[in-house]
């Protein structure tokens, strides 16, 4: 029997979304099948490949919902930390690309530390 489950997320942006994980050093494929345990592997525009069942991201009504047997997770983090890192980082992409769009150059301007675990803080300048 399958245990397949699908966690909602507000992760809308597909390119926004590989860019991510690949930030994150998390390899990707896309456009693959989701192996999960005892039961129809469904199709994801992203999956990550595990040693025998996978964690994908599929398109549900404009969002990429999380999907993965849950009780064969073998990644370095819970579950929890796993996509709080995702959407954490993923909201700073999208910070990142909106004040390229007015100007910051990201490469040259923006500082990132970590002040404390779990949190990013940056700071921006642009020259007039």
């Amino acid at each position: 029997m399958s245990h397949l489950n699908g966690v909602k997320t507000k992760l809308a942006n597909l390119s926004r979304l590989k860019e991510t994980l690949s930030s994150l050093s998390i390899n990707w494929h896309k456009n693959d099948l989701v192996r999960v345990f005892e039961g129809q592997a469904p199709k994801a525009e992203i999956v990550i490949k595990q040693s025998k069942y996978d964690i994908g991201f599929r398109s549900i009504n404009n969002n990429y919902e999380f999907v993965s047997d849950l009780m064969f997770w073998e990644q370095p983090c819970s579950i929890e930390k796993f996509l709080n890192q995702i959407q954490q980082r993923y909201a700073y992409e999208g910070v990142v690309v909106s004040q390229e769009g007015i100007g910051y150059t990201h490469y040259n301007s923006i500082r990132t530390k970590s002040e404390q675990v779990g949190s990013i803080s940056f700071e921006s300048t642009r020259y007039i």
